[in-house]
């Protein structure tokens, strides 16, 4: 599918649009206020609460040098592979700003999750945009993904900060990379790889970003004349290096060519075909999430074995399955924002997949 302009003008003018997104986020903000008065749970206590990088500036200029963990004990530093320096100063910031209290980073997470809210809003509305779809609908797009159940505990719980903070980064990666190709490819596409960078610093899974703009490529709507793999070269050698410099900046933190990533942070002592039922239910469980979102812990506890008639197990493949036959129609019929739907969510879980070990 071509056309001379993908960019149709909405029915709404400029300040309706803004009205209309701040409404969205009003509501969001509503119902996830709740949220500004939980105290400090689980990782909180330790990660946040008696972090020592949150002491003082010089304090966390050495924190941002070093591994997430690398303030515990040292047998407990040693397995785990995150460098989230960018979570580490916004968690800074927010502990400035809110006097050391679980409110002031509750109120960073919820920021951080508004402005994904907003940037979703104009991600929709740019890509819906060559279907007829007005910002009404971009803003439908927007309001369900503030408000989906999936994303209260990375709201809610100050240690998960860090996904409201990658995941802000991705979408406005999303948004520069679609911009750029929009505006017919020209130079390289620098914002996006900035927002990338940003991204991979706040959380290491955002690596998924790589194949993210690969599925924009593929299904996106093309202007008249261009071709659908027109500078690949311009489009992904910025992105590589941006992965080559996170890599170095990793192995010089962790002291060695692994850069962390061959750090075993959760022992599972799995079975092989464990392994491969294990990314099923993963991956399929979040897909069926999105659908059903009953089971809101499906990536808190591992089960060492499951009988064959496992029900969970069977709703992943069910998933799955439906994904994948819904995936194929969608390519018959050229239905490409559709296709790029279907296919966002394992592409963005593919890091957790390929490497359970390290699902934090």
């Amino acid at each position: 599918m071509t056309s001379t302009d993908p960019r149709v003008e909405d029915d709404l003018g400029l300040a309706a649009r803004i009205a209309l997104i701040a409404l969205v986020c009003s509501i969001v903000a509503a119902v996830l206020a709740r949220s500004l008065g939980g105290a400090f749970v689980y990782d909180d206590l330790l990660l946040v609460q008696r972090n020592p990088a949150f002491g003082s500036w010089s304090a966390l200029a050495h924190a941002l040098g070093g591994a997430h963990w690398d303030f515990v004990e040292p047998e407990q530093a040693a397995r785990i592979g995150y460098w989230r320096p960018l979570t580490v100063f916004a968690l800074f910031v927010a502990n400035k700003l809110g006097g050391g209290t679980p409110a002031g980073f509750h109120g960073m997470s919820l920021a951080l999750h508004l402005g994904s809210t907003v940037v979703v809003f104009a991600l929709a509305r740019r890509m819906l945009s060559p279907y007829g779809c007005n910002a009404l609908v971009a803003a439908a797009t927007a309001l369900l993904f503030g408000l989906h159940p999936v994303q209260v505990e990375s709201v809610a719980w100050i240690s998960a900060l860090n996904d409201p903070l990658a995941g802000l980064a991705q979408f406005g990666a999303l948004l520069a990379f679609l911009n750029w190709r929009e505006r017919g490819s020209r130079g390289v596409p620098l914002a996006a790889a900035l927002c990338f960078a940003l991204a991979l610093l706040a959380k290491e899974s955002a690596i998924a970003f790589v194949a993210l703009a690969a599925l924009v490529d593929f299904t996106r709507t093309l202007q008249s004349g261009e071709r659908r793999c027109a500078s690949l070269a311009r489009a992904y050698v910025p992105l590589a290096l941006v992965v080559v410099g996170y890599w170095l900046a990793r192995a010089i933190v962790f002291g060695d060519a692994g850069a962390g990533f061959d750090r075993v942070t959760s022992y599972l002592f799995l079975s092989r075909p464990r392994e491969i039922t294990l990314r099923i239910e993963l991956l399929g469980g979040a897909l069926a999430l999105l659908a059903w979102p009953a089971q809101l812990n499906l990536f808190r506890e591992v089960r060492p074995e499951i009988p064959a008639d496992d029900a969970q197990l069977w709703i992943a493949v069910l998933a799955l399955v439906l994904t994948a036959l819904a995936s194929w129609i969608a390519w018959r019929k050229h239905a490409r924002i559709t296709l790029f739907a279907l296919l966002m969510i394992p592409a963005s879980l593919f890091p957790a997949v390929l490497s359970i070990r390290s699902i934090g």
